[in-house]
Parts: C-alpha cells; sequence; structure tokens
C-alpha cells in the first residue's frame, strides 16, 4: 500500500523516469516537431528556388556550366519534366494581384468617403457656430 502511494505522489516529479504527462516531455516534444517542420520547410525551399532560370540569380561559383557534367544532366532533367506547379502558382499570383488592386479600390474609397465626412462635419460644425450665434443674439 505504501508503494502504490509513494509512487503515485512521486511520477509528476524529477524521478529520472519517463514521464509522459509532464511538463518536460510534451516541451522536446514541440522543440523536435518544430526542429523537424523548419528542416522540411529549408528542404522544401532549396529544392523549389534551386531550378530558377533567370540569369541574374544563377551563379556558378568560378566553374563553367559543363563542369563534371552537372549543368548538362541539370538541363536534361529540366527539359524532360516541366513544372507541374507553375500553372498554380501563375494562378495564385493573378489572384495576388487581383486582390491588391481591389485593396487598393477599397482604400480610395475610403480615403474619399473620410474627405467627404471631414467636410459635412466643418459645415455642421459651422452651422451649428451660426444658429448658437443667433440664438445668443440679443434682440
Amino acid at each position: 500500500m505504501a508503494n502504490s502511494r509513494t509512487v503515485r505522489s512521486g511520477g509528476g516529479g524529477g524521478g529520472g523516469g519517463p514521464v509522459f504527462g509532464g511538463f518536460g516531455f510534451t516541451a522536446r516534444l514541440l522543440a523536435s516537431a518544430i526542429t523537424v517542420a523548419i528542416c522540411f520547410f529549408f528542404a522544401l525551399s532549396f529544392f523549389f528556388t534551386s531550378h530558377s532560370h533567370s540569369p541574374h540569380l544563377e551563379t556558378n561559383f568560378g566553374f563553367s556550366t559543363g563542369s563534371f557534367g552537372i549543368g548538362s544532366t541539370r538541363r536534361s532533367v529540366l527539359a524532360l519534366k516541366s513544372d507541374p506547379l507553375k500553372p498554380r502558382l501563375d494562378q495564385i499570383r493573378k489572384q495576388a494581384d487581383d486582390h491588391r488592386s481591389l485593396v487598393l479600390a477599397y482604400a480610395s474609397y475610403a480615403r474619399k468617403l473620410k474627405l467627404e465626412n471631414s467636410k459635412l462635419v466643418r459645415v455642421f460644425a459651422d452651422l451649428s457656430r451660426n444658429y448658437s450665434d443667433l440664438i445668443n443674439k440679443p434682440s
């Protein structure tokens, strides 16, 4: 009976055994999951940015493109297989541009309404001042 009581009370402490419900395990699990996600993100970003066809982005680090046969194999692999995500990327870019133009139109409209409202407030303040002067004017 004393053993079960000590196991229950000592289970959450720093006993050295595996603690699945404790903070240490969840923190380590969260840290390892974040590390794996970051590594996966960097790997994907490397693969997607390594296929750039822009001449100003390509660097050869002092080697010719045909050195060690790297440039020729890369060119033939890219010639055989086109990027299946390119149409989707183009569609997303078009939608982003459309969204940007819509936001700019709404912002312009909001600025116009703000100017009109401030003009109306100014006119109302002037009318209010004039009526106050009329009421306070001695007869």
